[in-house]
């Protein structure tokens, strides 16, 4: 049986209870009409995944009673994925597949070929924006972590030297 999904600050969890604050809460009540007794699953996004049950929904939280938890680490080795910048749908699109095949972290790419031009203002809500979609698609694949979006980078700095393999499609 599929259980809704969400990451929450390690903070949200002590002991055996934790709560679901803010959007999160939002969706678990009023789109997804959860209820106490329900099932919830969540990860703290650093050491640990944990099933749920709602014991209390409160005006602006949800209280969790812990019922299972299993520790969790990263895979090795991690994927990381430069991704050139593309035109606004087809970026969130690379950005939504590949979160959701297991990639750990995406760096955009500035290249001379980029239509995309972004200034300082736009690179922060392109970055913010973008990162909601990764983590939309983490939850959404029930991933223990979640892909991480990056700075944009100059083609020109990208050190293969950091990387033990680097793969490069021409």
């Amino acid at each position: 049986m599929s259980y809704p999904y969400f990451f929450v600050d390690k903070t949200q969890v002590t002991g055996d209870s934790a709560f679901l604050a803010g959007e999160d809460f939002n969706h678990l009540v009023k789109v997804l009409r959860a209820r106490p007794g329900d099932t919830v699953e969540i990860s703290d996004n650093e050491t640990k995944r944990y099933e749920t049950a709602i014991v209390g929904i409160d005006k602006d939280r949800a209280i969790l009673k812990v019922t299972n938890s299993k520790i969790i680490t990263r895979k090795s080795p991690a994927i990381s994925l430069f991704q050139c910048l593309l035109k606004k749908e087809a970026m969130e699109i690379a950005i939504q597949k590949t979160a959701e095949i297991g990639a750990d972290k995406i760096i955009p790419v500035l290249s001379t070929r980029s239509v995309v031009e972004l200034g300082a203002k736009k690179i922060k809500d392109k970055i913010s924006r973008w990162q909601q979609i990764a983590l939309s698609a983490s939850k959404q694949c029930k991933r223990d972590f979640i892909c991480e979006i990056t700075k944009p980078v100059d083609v020109s700095a990208i050190d293969v030297s950091h990387y033990n393999l680097f793969f490069l499609a021409v």
